[in-house]
């Protein structure tokens, strides 16, 4: 086993010295150590990214004016919630101000009540003594199993899916 080993080490060493060992045609070796370099890791400036950062973060009054956007806001005799730049002539507006500087909203919950989701349905839906497949069993015989596991599983999103979207209309109300 160690000749063995020997010999491939030697095989490697060979083939990593003969490109500068054999000779073209010419009569010069197919590569040379000058032919062998480096490659460039000197680091790329970056002083133009790092002064427009600095601008974006600088938060003169000025700054802060400029970044913002102001929107009106009114509900038609339809009930249609409108969004324009302009305050509406036939309904009440509400003026509302954007900052672009932030990425946060703010949600007015007052009034609103929210109903606590149901539990009862979740225990009903996931058996708590949820175990793992028996390795000496037959796999193919846990499977109806496995697929009504799912399948409850499923039912179970699902219905948390329509409680987050109901809480999400009554707080649109």
């Amino acid at each position: 086993m160690k000749l063995f080993l020997k010999f491939i080490i030697f095989i490697v060493v060979l083939a990593c010295a003969a490109p500068f060992i054999l000779k073209r045609t010419d009569g010069r070796p197919w590569m040379s150590f000058s032919d062998l370099k480096t490659p460039d890791l000197s680091v790329p400036d970056i002083s133009p990214i790092t002064d427009q950062v600095r601008k974006l973060h600088n938060t003169d009054s000025d700054d802060v004016t400029r970044h913002q956007t102001t929107v009106f806001k009114w509900q038609d005799k339809n009930g249609i919630w409108h969004f324009s730049d302009e305050a509406s002539t036939t309904a009440e507006s509400e003026e509302i101000i954007i900052n672009h500087n932030t990425n946060m909203v703010h949600i007015d919950t007052q009034g609103t009540t929210v109903e606590a989701p149901q539990t009862k349905s979740d225990e009903s839906l996931v058996n708590n003594n949820t175990q793992a497949l028996d390795p000496d069993s037959n796999p193919y015989e846990q499977l109806p199993g496995l697929i009504d596991k799912a399948k409850n599983v499923e039912q179970l999103l699902n219905q948390r899916q329509q409680q987050q979207e109901k809480i999400l209309k009554q707080l649109d109300n």
